[in-house]
């Protein structure tokens, strides 16, 4: 009951944040981002005047919640302006995936990327089902039987050397999985940006 109330009460924020959404347009307009898309995905900004008082820190920022069908298992927040850190939880919150209603989508490909707005992307831009892990550190070995139902899972990481230690878990826990390697330097986003959806269609679907 108390992770019930939790996740309402995430909700509550987050639809509070998302009011703010129009301070972030020039933001996801950058990264391809459309309205609709952030609007579905209830993304918002905090700012001085709606932030709850145990998420003052992350004034400024977009919030990028969690969704599921009991409300919002977390919030995490992405600078805007440039600060470092570029991504903040909230300390003490459970790891979960971003995105789990990709799980039900239909189809026998799964996307797993690095980050938020990278899954985001490849789900409301470009039509392929994705999940988000923030980072090798908080994946869950238990979490390959979320994908048990998809023949083919997809691992689309950064080209860095956190995005490679993701990638690698990843294909060790799913044995399905293949591991999409992108360009140097680039994670999902820029490479839509670069080369649409076509060519990211292709990237994962070949």
């Amino acid at each position: 009951m108390q992770l019930l109330e939790q996740a309402r009460s995430l909700r509550v924020l987050a639809e509070r944040y998302a009011q703010s959404l129009d301070l972030a347009g020039e933001f996801l307009q950058a990264r391809g981002i459309n309205r609709a898309a952030a609007v579905t995905s209830l993304l918002g900004v905090v700012t001085a005047e709606n932030a709850a008082p145990e998420h003052e820190a992350y004034v400024g920022r977009l919030s990028i919640p969690y969704l599921t069908p009991a409300g919002v298992a977390q919030l995490r927040f992405r600078s805007l302006a440039g600060q470092e850190p570029k991504y903040l939880g909230v300390p003490g919150q459970s790891p979960t995936m971003f995105q789990v209603e990709a799980l039900s989508a239909p189809g026998e490909t799964i996307v797993i990327t690095e980050g938020e707005l990278d899954a985001l992307v490849l789900y409301r831009e470009c039509g392929i089902p994705a999940v988000g892990i923030p980072g090798a550190q908080v994946y869950q070995d238990h979490w390959w039987r979320a994908f048990n139902d998809f023949p083919r899972v997809v691992v689309m990481t950064d080209s860095d050397q956190a995005g490679k230690d993701l990638a690698n878990k990843l294909a060790s826990s799913i044995q399905q999985s293949k591991v999409v390697h992108l360009p140097d330097g680039m994670d999902v986003n820029d490479f839509y940006l670069a080369h649409g959806v076509d060519a990211i269609r292709e990237k994962v679907l070949v």
